[in-house]
């Protein structure tokens, strides 16, 4: 056998077992996804606001400790996501947001790295988380509330009991209130 025809039966055993590699990567992530979907689409969601310039921060609230995410300048919007969601959610709005405004992305009280992890959580405990983000985070002092579902009416509640904190409130499918 000629020294070229070894090298190449070399390099055919390296690209097939690259191959190899490669397929049973795509198998791996095939069955993690398949197995733990919402799992992907939460890291999705929190690497597109890494991407978009957000900083993850915490604070304090008396549930514990409440996950956010901020970026921009400008008047401050709050955007609160929906049931059983998390702030990766908003990343698609929030990015082109933040060139006009300081954006402000909670995973609300026990949802998402938000405190609690585990047991009851009543709807006054999830607005308290809501009133201490925007206590912490007063840019000019007053916010912009944007809700999805829950968070609508979490933005319409905080509107009705802090209406000088609050420049405007957008629902999206948000409940109304009487």
């Amino acid at each position: 056998m000629s020294e070229q025809a070894r090298r190449r039966g070399t390099w055919v055993r390296l690209l097939l077992w690259g191959l190899v590699a490669l397929a049973l990567l795509l198998v791996a992530v095939a069955v993690f996804f398949w197995r733990r979907p919402l799992s992907v689409f939460e890291a999705m969601g929190r690497f597109g606001l890494r991407a978009a310039g957000f900083t993850r921060l915490t604070l304090d609230t008396p549930r514990g400790p409440l996950a956010y995410w901020r970026g921009g300048q400008g008047g401050t919007v709050v955007l609160l996501h929906g049931a059983n969601d998390y702030a990766g959610a908003w990343a698609k709005v929030a990015g082109p947001l933040a060139a006009s405004h300081r954006v402000v992305v909670p995973d609300l009280p026990g949802h998402g790295y938000s405190a609690p992890a585990s047991g009851a959580l009543s709807f006054d405990d999830i607005l308290a988380g809501v009133e201490r983000l925007v206590q912490a985070e007063p840019g000019d002092g007053r916010v912009t509330l944007v809700g999805n579902s829950m968070g609508g009416l979490l933005a319409l509640l905080f509107a009705r009991e802090h209406p000088d904190r609050v420049r405007g409130v957008v629902l999206v499918n948000g409940a109304a209130l009487s």
